[in-house]
């Protein structure tokens, strides 16, 4: 496997990779700033020294000014966690449009290929940043891979939970985008009739009679 960086040619490494497959030469990958060929142990020198040639013509026709590399959007954005993946796989979810979805938590994986490493997974806090992330790589030509909406046009978000009109939020779930977490940590907070919480066990009368001396 080789990773050409393309960032000091100014050729963008789609066009190049466009003009590779048109050449029956197609590649593993490809985005802005690099093109990622594989050489096998079915290629000769002969298939090596044309498709060199090849990729050599394919950059100088997409020459442009040199440029510094930018980093993928998987390297870029800072995910939050608000649920366990699982928890908000399994979850009631539903589709919003994409920019409704900021602040809502993901019920989806969502992952730009290349370099195909998710910006978004399920449980984490869907955020601006993320969102312009993965629109930036969409524009630049990037496929957006995993996402039931692959034109980011809507998200799959965690479903929220459904009140009774003029009734306040418990306290609970205030403040918690997601409704599995906090129906979670309100528990913590007020176990359930008949259940002892540790609080509770560590709050027991002392014990009577004098401590047992342990062996030294």
């Amino acid at each position: 496997k080789l990773v050409v960086l393309l960032a000091g040619t100014g050729a963008h490494g789609k066009d190049v990779e466009a003009d590779l497959i048109a050449a029956g030469m197609p590649v593993e990958m490809a985005d802005r700033d690099t093109v990622v060929p594989i050489v096998t142990i079915a290629d000769d020198e002969d298939q090596l020294a044309a498709f060199a040639e090849a990729f050599a013509a394919a950059v100088e026709r997409r020459r442009g000014p040199p440029r510094h590399p930018s980093a993928a959007a998987a390297w870029t954005v800072v995910p939050q966690t608000v649920l366990a993946p699982r928890e908000a796989f399994f979850a009631d979810n539903e589709t919003v449009p994409a920019d409704a979805a900021v602040g809502r938590v993901s019920a989806e994986l969502i992952a730009p290929y290349p370099p195909g490493v998710p910006v978004l997974a399920p449980g984490e806090l869907i955020t601006a940043q993320a969102l312009d992330a993965l629109r930036e790589v969409q524009a630049d030509g990037g496929r957006i891979a995993y996402a039931a909406d692959p034109t980011l046009a809507t998200l799959q978000v965690v479903a929220q939970p459904e009140r009774e009109p003029g009734r306040r939020p418990s306290r609970r779930l205030a403040g918690r985008p997601g409704t599995a977490r906090g129906d979670r940590e309100g528990w913590r907070a007020r176990p359930p009739s008949g259940v002892t919480s540790r609080a509770n066990q560590g709050a027991r009368r002392p014990r009577e009679g004098p401590r047992p001396a342990w062996p030294r």
